[in-house]
This record gives structure tokens, C-alpha cells and sequence, in this order.
């Protein structure tokens, strides 16, 4: 899944995630879909760390966020 946008502050922006960064797991789980992003970030709980694996300009990378409460 292609990053479209990332919100200012966010995890995903403390992270490192940019938009255009192609998603391709969230703690090992696959992310082609939007609905496979929700169903990896189902089973975290605020505080715990996502392991993103993406791909951004050719070379895979590793980023990591911590979990926070909300949507």
C-alpha cells in the first residue's frame, strides 16, 4: 500500500514514514489493502511499537512508532 499522506506529529511522522513510502508489513503482517493496515494495528495497544517494514526509493527499510489512543 502506498503512503498517501502522513499527519504532522504523528507516530507515523516521529517514525519516519513519508508519503509516497510503499507499506508492505506492519509487525510481519502484510498491509496490500488499507483494511490489512487496520487489522495489524488491531491487536496493538497504545505504548507498544509497530515494526513497519517499507520501500522507499528502491531499498526496503525498517521504521518503528509507538502506539498511541485514537483513530
Amino acid at each position: 500500500m502506498t503512503v498517501e499522506g502522513v499527519f504532522p506529529g504523528s507516530p507515523a511522522a516521529k517514525s519516519g514514514l513519508k508519503a509516497g513510502d510503499r507499506l508492505l508489513t506492519i509487525d510481519s503482517r502484510w498491509t496490500d489493502q488499507i483494511n490489512d493496515c487496520y487489522e495489524a494495528l488491531r491487536t496493538l495497544r497504545p505504548g507498544e511499537t509497530a515494526v513497519m517494514q517499507i520501500l522507499r526509493d528502491g531499498k526496503r527499510q525498517t521504521l518503528e512508532a509507538t502506539v498511541v489512543a485514537g483513530i
